[in-house]
């Protein structure tokens, strides 16, 4: 190699300094591309980094408006408690039982209309109504409710007046004429 060196000529000399000092600026150049890529990507691992970190921020937002929703006032229900209490067919003299025993039991009135205890507990009191609709509980004796042309008569004279329209009204309008 050293005799390939020798035989060089001097314009050979100055093609290989060139060729070096190109291949340095090459190489000062691919060092200046891979610091303009690091940096790049550096801007975007932290723009990437800013982008989660906004994103956790909004969800914990998200999390703390559901958490802190605004229930409804002591004694009152919300439109879901009321949508769960129409579906389920609660009537509305159990509602302040359903208020009481999720209220004691610590829990929603969405989760006491599923619980079994609770639902036994309206089962029991739509039994008892049901009981007592069917149960007559009206007068005994046998009336025909209607009211003899005497009775209209007294309670005329002590003022009692019956209602204008009424089968009463007319038979004293007509017991007043001697229309028979």
């Amino acid at each position: 190699m050293e005799e390939e060196k020798k035989d060089l000529s001097p314009s050979q000399d100055t093609q290989e300094i060139e060729e070096t000092q190109t291949s340095e600026e090459t190489l000062e150049e691919k060092v200046a591309r891979l610091e303009a890529e690091r940096e790049a990507d550096k801007a975007k691992r932290e723009k990437a980094e800013k982008k989660a970190t906004d994103q956790e921020i909004r969800a914990k937002i998200a999390e703390d408006k559901l958490k802190n929703k605004p229930q409804a006032k002591e004694g009152e229900l919300s439109q879901t408690d009321v949508f769960v209490l129409t579906k389920a067919g609660v009537e509305i003299e159990d509602l302040d039982t359903i208020k009481m025993l999720s209220k004691s039991y610590g829990i929603s009135i969405q989760e006491a209309i599923k619980n079994d205890e609770i639902k036994e507990v309206l089962r029991i009191r739509k039994e008892k109504r049901s009981t007592a609709q069917a149960t007559f509980t009206g007068k005994s004796g046998n009336s025909s409710g209607k009211v003899s042309d005497q009775t209209i008569l007294d309670k005329f004279s002590k003022g009692e007046i019956p209602a204008p329209g009424s089968s009463e009204a007319e038979r004293l309008w007509k017991l007043r004429r001697g229309v028979k």
